[in-house]
C-alpha cells in the first residue's frame, strides 16, 4: 500500500508502506519516523501533509537511483553555496521548497532537477487540523 499526498498544491508523492525488497526504504522498519506498518495502515489512501526538512530533500545520484519512486521534479530558482553545503531554492508547481544538498551538487540556477525525499525522516500531518499524525 501507499500513502498518497495528492492535489494540485501538494507534492504527489507515493510513500511505500509495504516491503519492496529487503532493506528498502519501503520497509516499515526502515521508514523511521513513519512508524510501523500497523500504525500506517489506517492512513493508506488518505490525504496527508508531508513535512520534510531541507536536508532530507536529496539530489545525489546514488539516492535517486536507489529510490526513483521517492522523487519529484522542481526548478532551481537560486543555488546558494555555503561552503560545506548548498541551499537550493526551488519552485515546484508554484510552491516554494528549500533543499540543503552536498557541496558537489550538479544543480544550477534555472535548471529542472530531480529531488529524492528521504521518507525515513519525514513527518505526517492531518490536513484538517494541521496536527502531527506521525513524527520522528
Amino acid at each position: 500500500g501507499y500513502l498518497i499526498e495528492s492535489g494540485e498544491d501538494k507534492l504527489p508523492l507515493r510513500i511505500p508502506v509495504a516491503p519492496a525488497s529487503p532493506g528498502a526504504l519501503g520497509q516499515p522498519e526502515s521508514l523511521g519516523s513513519l512508524g510501523s506498518l500497523e500504525s500506517l495502515g489506517s492512513l493508506t489512501g488518505k490525504r496527508v501533509i508531508l513535512g520534510v526538512r531541507p536536508e532530507d530533500l536529496r539530489d545525489d545520484p546514488e539516492f535517486l537511483a536507489a529510490h526513483p519512486d521517492l522523487a519529484v521534479e522542481a526548478v532551481v530558482e537560486v543555488s546558494e553555496p555555503m561552503g560545506s553545503e548548498v541551499y537550493l531554492y526551488l519552485d515546484y508547481r508554484e510552491q516554494k521548497l528549500i533543499a540543503r544538498v552536498k557541496p558537489d551538487t550538479a544543480s544550477r540556477n534555472g535548471q529542472r532537477v530531480r529531488l529524492g525525499v528521504d521518507t525515513r525522516k519525514a513527518y505526517l500531518f492531518d490536513p484538517a487540523t494541521e496536527q502531527a499524525i506521525l513524527t520522528r
